[in-house]
């Protein structure tokens, strides 16, 4: 039994975005990267799969010019110049990242199942249960009729403030996600059953950081024996584990 670090695209994008210079890295570069030099430190096992590998190297330029806030490459040569050497750091430091991880193919048919029968019911069941219940009415005398219906469509008003920002705010990640969280489960139980199996990642489909994502990343554990955590925070147990 060991512990393996699953790193999906996120933190993967994440630990790449940095120039040579220090002057353009994205704001969480220093744990996603500080996560695989601690593996790499502790001869911990990293892996991949061969199509977060490639999704990641599709959305790598994106990622970067976001960082950068530029909508797309600069049109002048001494512009385009500059930032074709960031560009070209930030690919060697990707190809860097992914050559230190095991990247494993999977059985593209028992994902698709695995996504169909298991992750998005568990996705559409939080989904769920988020959706809250209408605030109880107000039962009073006919002295105070008034005021209560006044207090009672307050209630109700504010209730569909809330539904409203919850139906925005929808858990269900999309299907890239679902394939993603499907092969981790996918690894872990053909490759890894007895190991400690982390997915490192800084997407709330996963990790849960905040409001109304905070459950699934305790489902995930509960259902599939799997947690998902920031780098920053594998960082910290395995540290601890280490000492």
């Amino acid at each position: 039994m060991g512990d393996v670090i699953f790193f999906e695209t996120s933190a993967l994008v994440a630990a790449s975005i940095k120039d040579l210079n220090g002057s353009i890295e994205h704001d969480r570069y220093a744990e996603s990267k500080g996560l695989l030099n601690l593996a790499s430190d502790t001869k911990t096992k990293c892996i991949t799969t061969l199509s977060i590998e490639e999704q990641a190297n599709k959305v790598l330029e994106k990622a970067l010019l976001d960082v950068m806030e530029l909508e797309k490459r600069p049109d002048t040569v001494e512009e385009f110049r500059k930032y074709s050497t960031i560009l070209d750091a930030v690919q060697r430091m990707y190809i860097e990242n992914i050559s230190f991880m095991d990247r494993l193919s999977t059985h593209k048919d028992t994902i698709a199942e695995i996504e169909d029968n298991e992750v998005y019911p568990m996705y559409d069941r939080l989904n769920a249960n988020i959706r809250e219940k209408p605030p109880k009415a107000y039962a009073v005398s006919n002295k105070f009729k008034g005021l209560a219906r006044d207090i009672n469509r307050d209630l109700m008003d504010e209730h569909r403030k809330k539904l409203d920002k919850l139906k925005e705010k929808s858990i269900m990640p999309d299907s890239k996600d679902r394939i993603i969280l499907s092969e981790a489960i996918y690894l872990k139980r053909e490759r890894f059953p007895r190991d400690t199996f982390y997915l490192s990642s800084l997407d709330n489909h996963f990790c849960g950081f905040k409001s109304p994502f905070t459950q699934i990343p305790e489902k995930i554990k509960e259902i599939f024996s799997i947690t998902c955590l920031s780098p920053q925070r594998i960082i910290r147990l395995i540290t601890d584990k280490k000492t």
